[in-house]
């Protein structure tokens, strides 16, 4: 079991949610190829909200990456963004069901878009709105907020790969 896997059964059993006598089984079926995400889940120890809560803190303080939420726990990449997003209070956009606008993209340099992994999605009058690769960068978001200086960016969550595909259009 890695550490951050120990660091989730921890939290989980200080929250109530697991007791100590149940980790060798838990152990067990990991040890024959399933994850935490598939054992907790599947077995009805957490549901997917409660599991997701527990990874977004975990992602946010950079001790895991997407990749490893989808792979090392069973979550999949959309269901853990929305996670983020909501408990993030942020918005969250699949941009292959949003028409972005690329005229928007136009005001910016490409070099700075794809620098800081962000990409503009929509504008209002007041707001321009960049999904971003990593919400929680914070130089990022300074220096994206100095490119559209006229407007308040509001962070968007996206899927990292979606923006890299948009990017590169």
């Amino acid at each position: 079991m890695t550490k951050i896997e120990e660091y989730i059964i921890k939290v989980l059993i200080k929250n109530g949610v697991l007791t100590a006598d149940i980790v060798p089984e838990i152990s067990e079926k990991m040890d024959i190829g399933l994850t935490l995400g598939e054992v907790l889940i599947g077995d009805n120890y957490v549901n997917q909200d409660g599991f997701v809560a527990i990874l977004v803190d975990i992602y946010r303080r950079k001790q895991i990456t997407l990749e490893e939420v989808n792979e090392k726990f069973y979550i999949d990449t959309k269901t853990f963004l929305q996670g983020l997003a909501e408990r993030s209070k942020l918005m969250y956009m699949n941009l292959d069901d949003v028409d972005v606008d690329f005229r928007i993209s136009e005001k910016a340099p490409t070099a700075q878009l794809k620098k800081y992994g962000v990409i503009p999605v929509k504008e209002d009058d007041l707001n321009m709105f960049v999904a971003f690769s990593d919400p929680f960068d914070m130089d990022a978001q300074d220096r994206v907020q100095g490119i559209f200086n006229k407007k308040l960016v509001k962070i968007v969550v996206a899927d990292p790969n979606q923006i890299k595909k948009y990017l590169n259009k």
